[in-house]
């Protein structure tokens, strides 16, 4: 079983967040019937596949799952290749890019978040400065909603590469409140070269450093303070990315994450793992949400 996520723990998330009460009892009623879920499922793998450190100690911890590996986040670092940021020369503009499916709750809560409670702030002092949000199905609501305040944001929808947008922008921002497992998008920014700023949530459970690998900002007001932190100063931004790569490229390489995932592969099919798993076969519950 190859777990992208602690599912439960997302949907717990979206109850810390929702407004809404209706919205925050159906959320409280999935996260429930998820944990169940995987309380249930998980055990009865020869082999669970965790994709970060922490995930794996939640199904120990919380679900008592012994047989969960960790296999690191693997980035083609030929394919994101790093480019220098291009400078500002305009005082008032400046391109911050965010990446990633808007189908996905948690990317357009955190997409609303930056919209809402950042951007005011970033545009009263930079007042050319653009956003632009890449990723399939961003929601009507919210483009209607950055077209009726005339906000400078652009939603591109599906694309087939990323890597432009990523090249010509000047910070990237992870403003998730809600989220869980691999956080892929945060090593190809970096590899890529665009310093990155993200709630502690957004970089969770990676070994990472503030203020030397990225810019964590938890509050709005911190988050709006770094990105124009970034935006104002070349030299820190140039620090920030060239460590970063560096970081990508020790430690986070497709290679190793392949090896690493070839590893599991073969001791789950031991033949001890094997029986194990003719006798743990039952019939999985159906659809619970």
């Amino acid at each position: 079983m190859f777990t992208h996520n602690v599912e439960a723990e997302i949907f717990g998330r979206h109850v810390e967040v929702a407004r809404n009460p209706l919205k925050r009892a159906i959320w409280s009623n999935q996260a429930n019937k998820m944990e169940r879920y995987e309380r249930e499922l998980l055990p009865r793998y020869t082999s669970v596949v965790a994709v970060a450190d922490r995930d794996r100690e939640y199904f120990q911890r919380m679900y008592g799952v012994g047989n969960v590996s960790t296999i690191p986040t693997g980035v083609d670092l030929d394919y994101f290749t790093f480019r220098e940021g291009a400078a500002l020369e305009d005082r008032e503009g400046g391109t911050v890019v965010f990446t990633g499916s808007m189908d996905w709750m948690a990317n357009v809560d955190g997409v609303e978040y930056f919209m809402d409670a950042v951007w005011p702030a970033v545009s009263r002092v930079r007042r050319g400065a653009r956003c632009v949000i890449v990723g399939r199905s961003p929601p009507r609501g919210l483009i209607e909603s950055a077209r009726a305040r005339q906000l400078n944001w652009e939603f591109t929808g599906f694309v087939d590469d990323v890597r432009p947008f990523v090249h010509n922008a000047h910070v990237y921002i992870i403003p998730l409140r809600v989220g869980g497992g691999t956080r892929i998008k945060v090593y190809e920014a970096m590899a890529m070269g665009c310093p990155v700023v993200s709630t502690r949530i957004g970089v969770e459970g990676l070994p990472v450093e503030n203020d030397r690998h990225f810019l964590e900002a938890d509050s709005a007001e911190d988050m709006a303070a770094a990105v124009l932190s970034l935006l104002d100063d070349r030299e820190r931004s140039i620090r920030l990315s060239l460590q970063a790569r560096k970081y990508v490229e020790e430690n986070m390489s497709a290679r190793r994450a392949s090896q690493v995932f070839e590893q599991i592969c073969l001791r789950a099919l031991q033949p001890e793992n094997a029986a194990r798993a003719s006798v743990t076969t039952r019939e999985v519950p159906g659809t619970i949400l």
